[in-house]
């Protein structure tokens, strides 16, 4: 296992991204166009409810796309089950209990769901504890980290003091080269030694029209949008986030890459 401790999912997304990508290539495992970290991936963070600018235009998402990823996963009653499990930690409030909270059943993906379980816990110290089967870190990896930074702002608004930690368990966590083509350009990172330095050089030379990939085609025109514009139409601040949602019909869902 490799445990990865920070103070907050902005450093932790920066820092599981970029360390996967620069400093571990000799032990990275490696398939196709993807990195991984060879090992599960235990990411402590001291505070997970703290306000460090997180945005969606970040790994080149709006705000649709995390909507679609709170229906997909979550159910209109997670901020009474939330609430609900407060009440019942304070009945007992020497006692070390963690709430479970049960994930819709996800068959869109050949192995299962993505993300795998959420619990909270009050003692030893309030705690959102979040396990992901498989992350792509510089992409739908920013979302799981988006749910566990709302899940503990919602325990805050209960009353729970902070700072409330955070423990995210990775089975898989990788990225690819297609992910990458956007998150290098958004935070200016060096393509020279990075991991997957020939494959990323090799995709960016294909304008967005083009790709015949969607995911290419998405991370080549985000980042003509940065370009033209400097940010990501439709893409908002995490702080203007909530865990309050009303389901749609599956067939009004927005693109889940949009």
């Amino acid at each position: 296992m490799i445990i990865k401790t920070y103070p907050d999912p902005l450093s932790a997304w920066h820092g599981l991204v970029d360390t996967l990508a620069y400093r571990l290539n000799k032990q990275s495992l490696k398939w196709g166009s993807c990195l991984a970290y060879p090992s599960l991936v235990s990411v402590e963070m001291d505070d997970l409810a703290v306000d460090t600018g997180l945005h969606l235009n970040m790994p080149g998402f709006t705000k649709g796309r995390w909507k679609q990823f709170l229906r997909e996963y979550c159910r209109p009653d997670v901020c009474e089950w939330i609430g609900e499990s407060l009440e019942n930690f304070k009945r007992y409030p020497e006692r070390p209990f963690v709430a479970g909270y049960d994930f819709n059943p996800n068959v869109k993906h050949k192995y299962g769901a993505c993300l795998s379980s959420l619990q909270i816990r009050l003692k030893p110290q309030p705690a959102v504890i979040v396990s992901s089967r498989a992350s792509q870190l510089d992409k739908a990896g920013f979302l799981d980290l988006v749910l566990m930074h709302l899940v503990a702002k919602e325990m805050v608004t209960r009353g729970i003091p902070q700072p409330i930690c955070g423990l995210w368990n990775i089975s898989l966590a990788f990225i690819n080269c297609v992910g990458q083509l956007f998150y290098l350009k958004r935070f200016d990172r060096p393509l020279q030694g990075h991991g997957l330095e020939r494959e990323i050089a090799q995709h960016a030379r294909e304008s967005w029209e083009d790709a015949q990939y969607g995911p290419h085609r998405r991370a080549l025109k985000r980042n003509l949008q940065l370009d033209e514009t400097g940010d990501i139409p439709g893409s908002v601040a995490v702080r203007e986030l909530s865990l309050q949602f009303d389901p749609v019909p599956a067939e009004e869902a927005v693109d889940l890459f949009s």
